[in-house]
């Protein structure tokens, strides 16, 4: 798609020799560093449809929970192998957690400093862009390439929008693991205090971030700190 759209950039800006070399060695640059921020994408969006069974498994055990002390029928031993029910699958979930957060840690690696360069790039790239709108807004070229100057403006700042807006909704979902973990019941049971207390520092002290290294997180506060 991204080929096919600068392949009509360029010829709609035949008659502008200067532009159109622009373009043309600038056309596999542009689209390997749209590919990476769709490749981060889609790195992000697994991680996020992992943290969301991780939240949707915390909830189910927060209504086992509930439906265990509402259930006045139930006798001790009942009530007892469900809470030893609710323990396993915590304890799994643990697991689950911390996989999750290595997963995090690995993409963070991977994309850390790409998508710094990459990020860059976008604004150098834009810029570039702007140069010709300038041109065209003083008559130096002609209004009749308006939409090859539309579609330059519009390329990176969408891909570079839905990786950070991916990035963002994996924070949305990582940030309620905590308070759902908290919703869940424990009705005095000593084990499940621990392992809910073990996991929640967990949580707190490893937190599942999209960022590179500690220079940025990718989320929308990004883009008003680089403006």
């Amino acid at each position: 798609m991204f080929m096919l759209l600068e392949v009509r950039i360029i010829t709609g800006i035949l008659e502008y020799p200067q532009w159109m070399k622009f373009r043309i060695c600038n056309i596999y640059p542009a689209t390997f560093c749209r590919m990476l921020h769709l490749c981060h994408t889609l790195h992000i969006d697994y991680l996020t449809e992992c943290v969301q069974v991780l939240n949707e498994n915390l909830l189910d055990l927060k209504n086992m929970m509930d439906g265990n002390s509402n259930n006045s029928q139930q006798n001790d031993k009942s009530r007892a192998e469900i809470i030893q029910k609710v323990l396993e699958r915590l304890l799994d979930l643990k697991e689950d957690y911390c996989i999750i957060w290595k997963t995090s840690l690995l993409i963070n690696r991977r994309f850390a400093w790409s998508q710094v360069f990459n990020i860059i790039s976008n604004f150098i790239q834009l810029s570039c862009d702007l140069y010709w709108i300038v041109l065209c807004f003083f008559g130096i070229i002609n209004c009749k390439v308006l939409l090859e100057i539309v579609l330059c403006l519009v390329l990176a700042p969408t891909v570079l929008s839905l990786m950070l807006t991916s990035a963002n909704r994996c924070s949305t979902k990582s940030s309620k693991v905590g308070s759902l973990l908290h919703k869940i019941p424990i009705h005095g049971e000593w084990e499940l205090y621990e392992v809910v207390d073990i996991l929640s520092i967990q949580i707190s002290q490893q937190p599942i971030r999209i960022s590179a290294y500690t220079l940025m997180d990718f989320k929308y506060s990004l883009a008003t700190k680089v403006r």
